[in-house]
């Protein structure tokens, strides 16, 4: 593993244990139930990363309710150590984790769902390669999504996996790491 490659972190089920989308969107709806119609009309007229972004603009992150990966935070502070440039990036909303990030401090940059653009599976591979002009990178992940990410990373760095996922990660021909999870 090069240090001079940078590292992208993926948060929901990798740095913390929670997904930060789904407690905004419990949040919203415990405020208001009947809000799930407007979610819904939201979600039909304008998509998924406009949802994310309505739901996230006024959550509030109750630490309390946080686990970090503690194993994944101290291989990120490795990384950093070494000079080695680390990205948070995420398919919950820009504004959710950037309060987790300001919390952490330890990455270079944050990169989220906008209110246009779903930073997910490929849609994180082309953000790389198009706004970040980044070609070679390594990728930590935890779900199934990670997966198209994985293909194009040049290591295939994964926590708190599920036994079907290890599977489908035992396949790629690449060098693997493996952090085990330990949530705080």
């Amino acid at each position: 593993m090069s240090d001079l490659i940078p590292l992208f972190v993926d948060l929901d089920g990798t740095v913390i244990k929670e997904d930060i989308g789904q407690l905004a969107l419990k949040k919203h709806i415990s405020n208001n139930f009947f809000s799930i119609i407007g979610i819904l009309i939201r979600f039909l007229m304008f998509g998924k990363p406009n949802v994310k972004f309505h739901v996230s603009k006024n959550y509030n992150i109750n630490f309390d309710e946080i686990h970090f990966n503690q194993s994944c935070l101290d291989f990120i502070e490795t990384a950093k150590k070494s000079d080695r440039k680390v990205y948070l990036i995420s398919g919950s909303h820009e504004l959710a984790i950037k309060k987790i990030t300001d919390k952490l401090n330890i990455f270079d940059g944050v990169y989220g769902t906008t209110k246009n653009y779903n930073m997910i599976s490929l849609n994180k591979v082309k953000f790389i390669h198009q706004n970040l002009g980044i070609l070679k990178f390594d990728y930590i992940g935890n779900s199934h999504q990670d997966l198209p990410v994985w293909e194009y990373s040049e290591n295939v760095i994964y926590t708190n996996v599920d036994e079907g996922l290890h599977k489908k990660i035992n396949l790629i021909n690449k060098n693997k790491i493996f952090i085990k999870p330990i949530f705080i």
